[in-house]
């Protein structure tokens, strides 16, 4: 835990004394067991507080009703906070907290059961530890307001339904280890604009990203022909010609353009794939020009000088300005007498 040092005037140290004292005065109304040895309290200032150790029990409906301890008081709570010691936030445990605008979940928690933040519509944000490894099915379906989560590192395994209808979401990275895009995982998140794949990944639900973002762009960190062989990654684009999907290793072309000699695409390039096309986004070149016998090599951005097309898969790119590209870098120097000898593409920038 890091700690930091602040120097406070005599106003601040006020406020922040009035602050500690509304916080200490907030009265505690009830409280009562929610697992083996995990207990919770409700305060008069909104928070539901879960302590100690293990697991927390697992909540379900009975006559349309759930049998949490904390029910009635579930339209009251504004602000969630697990302490460090629980290891597993249970089903259902606040499903449906609609006032609930903040939430506290501290490293240590592997697994968020089924439903655990179902429909609280006013969440915003959620950050989770690196410790939690299983997001269970709708764990976090309909909460409108959501716009971001933090991902943990460490997670493997996405249970369908998690996000589903989250409509505020706008990315989403899922990382190395992730090997399945399960079923309405991210149905009707309709703001989301960039998702990050991880090369581990191996399968994609049909209805994974059914009407989600129309124009939104996934990022895959492997080449083309690694995903397509994922199993369902074609469920991605399909229907959805406005997405666009970038790869982190590109093809490789050669071929020759006005002068031209080599043109070269690094395989760490990033590029997109979209309706059979292949097109490189924003990369680096590198120009290696011979003036008065010697090599010089200039670096642009290909997007600030080059306009680009795709044809039958292939990028051809208009050089019919090199030689005053080239001589606007060299600043009067001697004749070139060997513009755009060659090009390479390296890194994209995105």
């Amino acid at each position: 835990m890091k700690l930091k040092l602040f120097t406070l005037g005599a106003a601040a140290v006020a406020a922040a004394m009035i602050a500690f004292s509304s916080v200490a005065m907030a009265e505690v109304i009830d409280s009562g067991n929610c697992g083996t040895n995990a207990v919770w309290s409700f305060d008069d200032g909104g928070t539901l507080l879960i302590s100690g150790k293990g697991e927390m029990t697992g909540f379900s409906y009975s006559h349309s009703k759930l049998n949490r301890p904390w029910e009635e008081y579930v339209e009251e709570v504004t602000n969630v906070v697990i302490e460090p010691g629980i290891t597993t936030i249970g089903s259902h445990s606040f499903t449906g907290m609609t006032n609930l605008q903040t939430v506290s979940i501290p490293e240590g928690i592997t697994i968020i059961d089924e439903a655990a933040f179902g429909e609280c519509s006013s969440l915003i944000h959620v950050e989770l530890p690196d410790s939690v490894q299983s997001l269970r099915t709708a764990c976090f379906r309909s909460c409108s307001s959501l716009s971001s989560v933090t991902i943990p590192t460490n997670l493997t395994s996405i249970w369908g339904s998690a996000f589903s209808f989250c409509q505020s979401l706008t990315e989403i990275t899922l990382p190395e280890g992730i090997t399945s895009v399960s079923y309405q995982t991210f149905e009707k998140c309709e703001a989301l604009r960039n998702i990050y794949f991880p090369s581990t990944l191996r399968s994609i639900s049909y209805d994974a990203f059914r009407g989600a973002g129309s124009n939104m762009k996934g990022y895959y960190n492997g080449s083309k022909e690694d995903w397509e062989k994922i199993s369902g990654s074609g469920y991605f684009l399909q229907d959805y010609p406005d997405r666009q999907l970038y790869f982190s290793k590109a093809e490789v072309y050669e071929m020759e353009v006005d002068g031209v000699t080599e043109q070269r695409i690094h395989n760490d390039a990033k590029a997109y794939y979209v309706d059979s096309k292949m097109s490189i986004l924003n990369p680096t070149w590198k120009i290696t020009v011979e003036v008065d016998g010697e090599e010089r090599i200039i670096e642009k951005k290909v997007a600030d000088y080059i306009n680009g097309t795709v044809q039958c898969g292939i990028v051809l790119y208009n050089f019919s300005n090199a030689d005053e590209i080239a001589r606007e870098e060299l600043d009067g120097e001697q004749e070139i007498t060997a513009a755009f000898k060659k090009i390479v593409f390296e890194e994209n920038g995105i």
